[in-house]
Formats: C-alpha cells, sequence, structure tokens
C-alpha cells in the first residue's frame, strides 16, 4: 500500500495537523527554516536503499515547497557527529540525521541539548531532548511476518539473518524476525551475522554475498537482509546458490525474481516529506512518532515477481497473522526497549 498525497492543498494541511501535531497550520519563518541532512557516508544512496528512500522524499519536499534541502556527507561516525554540529552552528533547520550509532549518542545528545533554537529529526533513535523530533518505526513487526514466512516456505529447517551493522534497531529487525520463525515453527533455526562495523556495513556487498554463502553452507535455504546497500549482495548470493532472499526497505522482489520471497518494505520516503512539510508549516506537536503495520508505514511486498513463491493460502495466513499484530493479539515489543529479545521468557540475546 502505497502512501502518496495527492490531496488538495488545504486536506494536506489537515492531514499534516493529524499525524504530527495539533498546531494549526502556520508558515515557518524563512530565517528559522533552513532543512539540512546528515549522510552518514556518500555510498548509502544507492538505487533501492533506505538511503535512496530517504532522497526521494527529500526530492518530493523541494518540488512541493522548492525549498532546498542542503545536505552533507561523512565517512566515519567522528566526522559525522562534527558535520551535525557545523549545521547547528551555521543555523540549519531543521536538522535531518540518518544514523545514530551506540556510540555516538552522547555526542549527538549534547549538540542537540547545546542548540535549543534548532530543530533536529532523527530516525530510528530518540532522545529526551525537547528540540528533537524522533521517527521510529516497527521493523519488528513486519520482520516477524518476514519470518512467519521464511520459516512456512524452508525445506531445510534452517533460516538466515544478515544485518548491517549490530546495532539496536538491526536487533529489532532480527528479534522480529526470530519470533515470526518460530510462532511458525519452534523447531527451526536462525543463523545470524552482521556485515560489519561503522557506515562500510551498510555499503559491503561483497562481504554480505560471503556471510550470506557460509549461511547457505551451513544449510540456510531462505536468507533476509537488513543490511541497506550490502543487502543486494546476500540476496544475489541466494539467488546463484538456488535459495530465497528476503529484501527490506524498498521492495526488492524485481531485483532476482524468483528467489526473492518478499521485502519489508518501509515508507520512509513518505515519512521524511511529511516531517519536512509539517516542520515547514510548524505544526508538529509530539516529539516521537510510531509507525507501524497499522499505520502503513510498513509492509511485505506482494507482486508479480514472488507471486509464484507465495500461494493464496500462505498470503491468507500472513494477512490473518498481521492482523492479531495489529490488534496486540501479538506482543512484539521493540528490543530497544527492554534492551532485549525475549522468547517464551526466555532471553534470545
Amino acid at each position: 500500500m502505497q502512501l502518496k498525497i495527492t490531496l488538495p492543498i488545504l486536506t494536506i494541511f489537515v492531514f499534516i495537523q493529524i499525524t504530527f501535531g495539533h498546531q494549526m497550520p502556520a508558515h515557518a519563518d524563512e530565517s528559522i527554516f533552513q532543512p539540512a541532512i546528515a549522510w552518514g557516508g556518500t555510498k548509502v544512496i544507492k538505487k533501492g536503499s533506505w538511503g535512496d528512500l530517504v532522497s526521494q522524499g527529500i526530492s518530493k519536499f523541494e518540488a512541493k515547497t522548492n525549498v532546498s534541502v542542503h545536505q552533507v556527507f561523512a565517512e566515519e561516525m567522528d566526522d559525522y557527529v562534527a558535520q551535525i554540529e557545523k549545521l547547528a552552528e551555521e543555523g540549519y533547520s531543521p536538522i535531518i540525521m540518518t544514523t545514530s550509532a551506540p556510540k555516538s549518542k552522547k555526542k549527538l545528545e549534547q549538540i542537540i541539548d547545546r542548540y535549543p533554537d534548532r530543530r533536529f529529526i532523527l530516525t530510528n533513535g530518540a532522545y529526551s531532548i525537547p528540540n528533537g523530533f524522533f521517527i521510529i518505526f516497527a521493523y519488528q513487526e513486519t520482520s516477524f511476518l518476514a519470518g512467519y514466512s521464511a520459516a512456512r516456505k524452508s525445506k531445510t529447517g534452517k533460516v538466515g539473518f544478515i544485518g548491517g551493522v549490530d546495532i539496536p534497531v538491526i536487533r529489532d529487525y532480527l528479534c522480529g524476525y526470530i519470533k515470526g520463525v518460530h510462532y511458525a515453527n519452534p523447531d527451526i533455526d536462525v543463523l545470524f551475522d552482521f556485515v560489519g562495523d561503522g557506515f562500510k556495513g551498510w555499503n559491503d556487498k561483497p562481504r554480505a554475498a560471503e556471510l550470506a554463502n557460509l549461511q547457505i553452507d551451513n544449510g540456510a535455504d531462505i536468507i533476509y537482509t537488513a543490511a541497506g546497500a550490502s543487502g543486494p549482495g546476500a540476496l544475489e548470493a541466494a539467488h546463484k546458490r538456488g535459495k530465497l532472499g528476503i529484501g527490506v526497505d524498498k521492495n526488492q522482489n524485481d531485483l532476482f525474481p524468483g528467489s526473492v520471497l518478499t521485502s519489508t518494505v518501509v515508507h520512509v520516503d513518505n515519512t521524511i516529506y511529511r516531517a519536512l512539510l509539517a516542520s515547514y508549516h510548524n505544526v508538529w506537536g509530539e516529539q516521537l512518532k510510531l509507525f507501524g503495520l497499522q499505520e502503513g508505514a510498513i509492509e511485505l511486498a506482494f507482486d508479480e515477481h514472488n507471486a509464484p513463491l507465495i500461494s493464496p493460502e500462505l498470503k491468507l495466513e500472513i494477512a490473518l497473522v498481521q492482523e492479531d499484530i495489529i490488534l496486540k493479539k501479538i506482543s512484539l515489543p521493540r528490543y530497544t526497549e527492554p534492551e532485549s529479545c525475549l522468547l517464551g521468557g526466555n532471553i534470545l540475546f
């Protein structure tokens, strides 16, 4: 379900007010509305990646408002933190932060606190600071559905997971995936690995392919990737070995038709667009926005490319499981809330 904004301007104001805040729309002063984004690496905006989706959301905003979003790039985390501070010093606001590794959390928090008249928008993280606005996606929900699907299709009794970097948000994916697998079949094993540390973990297709091949050698016949631009390397490896992959962020079913079971789609493009538009009109009220299956911000991808892989019966099963998740009949807390992944009273990690 693609979330598109094709409404008249007055209706858009009403929609933004409902989604992002309760204030009446008011045009933000141009002197304080100078949007910018800091990217973690120059290679993150690859076609079909998370960065590509964020970039699409920015382009949509620029086309709508004729306001340019200043963009900076950093190759290392220390440089990334310095770029954020530089943007704040130069008067940019809002500043979109695309990453927040645990090691940099304290430094970023201090920067946000030092510039109370700036607005900071962070995806995949949250701080208790008034001028920070945070977007969180319930990745564990679609990952649960991906795990359920993988377990129902596995012939070997082993499935795999490859994350980009071992950080809490990726463990949200992993925890949800394992729970979904075991919900369908508690006897199936889940193998998991991470591509690397730092920004390179999101941009290393050869390493992702290497890990996929190792998991396949160890018996996995379906591999789910949550590794940004590294992910297609694992999908290609699975395709070459006659196994199945599961894509992430964007619908990647068409990358290797017949070899991608499904994709866990995140409509971050529309979310970034709405966040910028809400900030532009000064209607963002609440600090934290949580988007999941119920909001239509995330979903599994079904199309002509994976139709032969998912029977009508399995598709119905998935739909019923999704309904149970939305109705909270299946409990799926984020990994980052208890800082652990619990299954049946046991701590998995």
